[in-house]
């Protein structure tokens, strides 16, 4: 197939022989495509259901940055940022809106890989392409609004965590920045099968927690949850904003992985397992459900980690060091700062992270 460039083809062409096509191909399925918006049913029993909604757009990925330059990658991560956000409030996804503006000098041939990505996410996560966009402008971009039903149980949000609760961390921690600094600057570091398996997962194809997240909600335990796109670091800064508490961290076991990475370059294990790029979800449960709800968690396939609890104070995240209680500095990806990657790109932001103190001074 000849590799044309998209402003060879034209809007019509490009709907007509990328789009829609890619589309068409996708078992989740699609809906109203052509029309000027899309037509969601309502479910067959619509009381008691709630619709959440959310919109992401999605930055730049990072192994499309270092080291596998395949919009794939582009496509997959855009279900991922917004399924991601539908499984901390336990939703079913009832679809997803994607808009993208491309440059005329992009291949097909890469405008086809996104939408590979993106057809391979919504058959994993069973999310319908409802519809969205295409645009021309000066570099590739792409943004996802994705829609989802919460069902006979109620929507969990962040605010609701009461003093005492356990907090739990659901998804592997620190997998994703082990892997990165594995491969930027510890190539020599020997890894079993094991180790490289889980850190190919956490570069390559990142999962969001939705099946975890949608049994969290029909079971009523869960008092607070977010997911931590941001990093847990930010996500328990801000579950303890929300709530007006703190949280105070308890001692859990780094993966082999992770303590492997982190005792090569003489950085705390703590400091990876705080960071971003894991796409967990973070609940509170309150002491009295705690054997229900570990029980549950048995159920799930993936890691499940207590981190600590929710104590009084007013968003800080702390932990006891040497029979001292310590505030953690700001390990979160916050935008419009310099903990940011997307302001300030990746080896700076490699650079900061290593050589950060991971307490407040």
């Amino acid at each position: 197939m000849t590799n044309q460039r998209l402003g060879d083809l034209g809007e019509q062409g490009i709907l007509n022989s990328i789009v829609f096509p890619s589309i068409a191909r996708s078992a989740a399925g699609a809906e109203g495509l052509g029309d000027d918006c899309a037509v969601v049913e309502l479910p067959a029993n619509p009381r008691g259901t709630s619709l959440v909604a959310t919109v992401d757009p999605c930055p730049q990925p990072l192994a499309f940055e270092l080291f596998d330059h395949d919009y794939w990658h582009y496509g997959w991560m855009t279900l991922v940022i917004n399924i991601s956000d539908l499984a901390s409030m336990g939703a079913d996804p009832a679809g997803i809106l994607i808009s993208t503006v491309m440059p005329n000098y992009m291949s097909t041939n890469d405008y086809r890989r996104f939408w590979d990505g993106v057809i391979e996410g919504s058959d994993e996560w069973h999310c319908k392409i409802l519809g969205g966009n295409i645009k021309d402008g000066q570099r590739f971009s792409a943004e996802g609004a994705a829609l989802g039903w919460c069902t006979g149980h109620s929507a969990m949000r962040r605010a609701g965590s009461s003093e005492g609760d356990l907090v739990y961390v659901i998804g592997e921690m620190g997998s994703f920045w082990s892997a990165v600094l594995h491969d930027l600057r510890a190539p020599d570091l020997l890894l079993t099968d094991a180790e490289q398996e889980q850190s190919h997962r956490a570069l390559y194809r990142p999962t969001p927690r939705l099946k975890e997240g949608k049994a969290l909600a029909a079971s009523g335990l869960v008092t607070g949850c977010m997911d931590a796109s941001d990093g847990v670091f930010g996500t328990l800064s801000e579950l303890g904003r929300v709530n007006k508490l703190d949280v105070c961290l308890t001692e859990f076991e780094p993966s082999s992985l992770v303590d492997k990475v982190a005792s090569w370059f003489g950085i705390p294990a703590l400091k990876l397992m705080l960071s971003w790029g894991d796409w967990q979800l973070v609940a509170t449960i309150s002491e009295a459900s705690r054997c229900e709800f570990e029980a549950l968690a048995r159920s799930f396939d993936t890691r499940v980690t207590l981190v600590g609890a929710m104590v009084p104070g007013g968003g800080y995240v702390r932990s006891r060091v040497q029979d001292r209680t310590k505030q953690l500095a700001n390990l979160s990806s916050e935008r419009f700062t310099k903990t940011s990657y997307f302001t300030y790109g990746l080896i700076e932001y490699v650079d900061w992270f290593i050589n950060a103190p991971l307490f407040e001074e």
